[in-house]
């Protein structure tokens, strides 16, 4: 057995290369250069094995089902590592954004009558609405992280889309590092038992008011520049991560699915791997 380790150094190496298929990384793997040589190494178990294209395939999709616990194990470890908090404020900005599905969408007939029409569609995820997006068809990941100079995620959770972010916040508390002391949020953030947890951590959570605008009210100003710090952290964050990640998600979602339709067709079965 290959341990996961092995493919999360793999799935690394396909984010920063921009490579979204198996065969594209498998290809410049084999490349004859000095460098392809040093990083095989890394790829191989104590035995010197080296996965099959199937075992990639497979494996890979299972990192990435655990990918937002580790994205959130590495920022709290960089935030123990770099200590952001010693030269900017102790603030965090917490969101959900929509990750659209790559592919097609599960209606809501062929999911009641429990057929999936299309090997493209994901059947985990689920539809939501809203002003800005309309419809999605997707997932939601419940984010946290550094709102500063420097964005580190602190805590990552991936829901399927019709998730109620009211409800999935008081979750993420537990993860919070104990020196936040500003969390930055939307209007559903304001969660009375979100709150009174922040509260007695000695922290504070700060929404917005809501109501008409222009606001006149006093603080607008104040309100206004954690707004702006709050989105400019969560999408900076966000626009060099998750592009790459769907991408690549939606491929290796589509390889296994070809993989087993291939070993379900084969009377003589597959090597266990």
């Amino acid at each position: 057995m290959y341990p996961d380790r092995l493919f999360l150094k793999a799935f690394v190496i396909m984010m920063v290369w921009r490579l979204h298929k198996v065969n594209e990384f498998l290809a410049v793997l084999a490349a004859p250069t000095p460098e392809m040589y040093s990083l095989r190494g890394p790829l191989t178990d104590p035995q010197g094995r080296v996965p099959s294209r199937w075992t990639w395939v497979r494996r890979l999709a299972a990192v990435l089902a655990t990918l937002p616990v580790q994205i959130g194990s590495l920022g709290r470890h960089q935030g123990a590592l770099f200590q952001p908090w010693t030269d900017y404020a102790r603030a965090a900005a917490i969101d959900s954004p929509v990750l659209r599905a790559l592919g097609g969408v599960w209606h809501k007939k062929d999911r009641e009558d429990g057929g999936v029409p299309h090997i493209s569609i994901d059947p985990e995820v689920h539809w939501t609405t809203s002003s800005w997006h309309g419809w999605v068809y997707g997932w939601k990941l419940h984010l946290v992280c550094t709102a500063g100079r420097v964005w580190m995620p602190l805590v990552a959770e991936r829901t399927p889309a019709n998730a109620a972010d009211n409800l999935q916040a008081p979750g993420l508390f537990q993860k919070f590092p104990m020196e936040l002391r500003l969390l930055l949020g939307d209007q559903h953030d304001r969660v009375p038992d979100l709150e009174q947890r922040c509260t007695r951590r000695g922290c504070l959570v700060m929404t917005p008011t809501g109501g008409a605008c222009p606001h006149t009210d006093d603080g607008v100003e104040v309100h206004r520049i954690l707004h702006t710090t709050r989105s400019i952290a969560i999408e900076n964050w966000l626009s060099g991560i998750l592009r790459s990640v769907k991408l690549l998600y939606y491929q290796l979602l589509m390889s296994t699915y070809r993989c087993s339709n291939i070993l379900r067709s084969e009377s003589s079965g597959a090597p266990d791997f």
